[in-house]
């Protein structure tokens, strides 16, 4: 890994899953991700323009210093030199503008692309809340799918540009050895238990929600795929800007222990 950019390892802790209002209004089904850190890192690509911004950090040798939970990065803080290349059309222009340009002729630099793994988390409850009369007790199966599929192992494997076969416990060991991200990452399952849920008020209903935490992991990839008029001289101009382009992401619950909220609301 290249050490030409700054990565944080921590950017924020998810906060308690949402109550009920006092008047016993439902919270949301969920809430926003929460980016809870993220790690830069660089990889093999055949996309030309992704490898064109990374060459050009590598080349000038510039600090990423701008957050990288951004959807754009400033055009001015990576690659403004970039623009006339990306205007040449033919080989022949190419050759021309490289020979002007003898920095960025590297036949033997590595093709590779910047890339971010963010790891988010978010609330999700189950819908509808459960609501229990007075004086009533009530037996329920809490049901949830946890881990990650062999699929998406092999997803966020490739786009992490590690091999893990179909293991999601190698995939939980490279993204602690590789990215320093503990993560638990296990096979998918399906689990069910009974909880007994009780309301011992006479005078009042008891509202139930269940919540679980949802992760993500997302990677993407520093491209140059977005145009982006500016006004130059007082001349409309378009160039290419900079952005966070997707390369994969994906979803998973990792524990089956439901987080419980309550709240009791009077009853006519």
């Amino acid at each position: 890994m290249q050490e030409l950019w700054k990565t944080r390892k921590s950017v924020g802790v998810l906060p308690p899953a949402p109550g009920f209002s006092n008047t016993g209004a439902w919270p949301p089904v969920r809430t926003e991700w929460l980016p809870l850190c993220w790690e830069l890192f660089d990889t093999e690509s055949s996309k030309d323009e992704a490898i064109a911004v990374h060459d050009s950090i590598i080349n000038n040798s510039i600090l990423f210093e701008e957050d990288a939970l951004i959807s754009t990065v400033p055009y001015n803080a990576v690659i403004a030199e970039l623009g006339e290349q990306f205007k040449i059309k033919s080989q022949l222009e190419m050759n021309a503008f490289l020979k002007k340009n003898p920095k960025f002729a590297r036949p033997n630099l590595p093709r590779k692309e910047l890339r971010r793994l963010v790891y988010a988390a978010r609330w999700e409850r189950e819908d509808p809340v459960t609501q229990l009369p007075p004086d009533v007790s009530y037996e329920k199966a809490h049901t949830l799918i946890t881990g990650l599929s062999v699929e998406h192992t092999q997803k966020l494997a490739q786009s992490l540009g590690v091999s893990v076969g179909n293991d999601a416990a190698g995939l939980r060991a490279r993204l602690d050895q590789e990215f320093g991200l503990k993560v638990n990452v296990t096979a998918q399952q399906q689990l069910s238990k009974k909880i007994t849920l009780t309301n011992p008020r006479s005078d009042h209903y008891r509202l139930y929600a269940f919540w679980h935490v949802a992760r993500r992991l997302t990677v993407d990839a520093l491209d140059l795929s977005h145009i982006e008029p500016h006004i130059e001289k007082g001349i409309l101009l378009e160039r290419r800007q900079p952005l966070w382009a997707a390369r994969g992401s994906i979803e998973f619950v990792a524990s089956d222990e439901p987080f419980i909220t309550t709240a009791d609301i009077g009853h006519a």
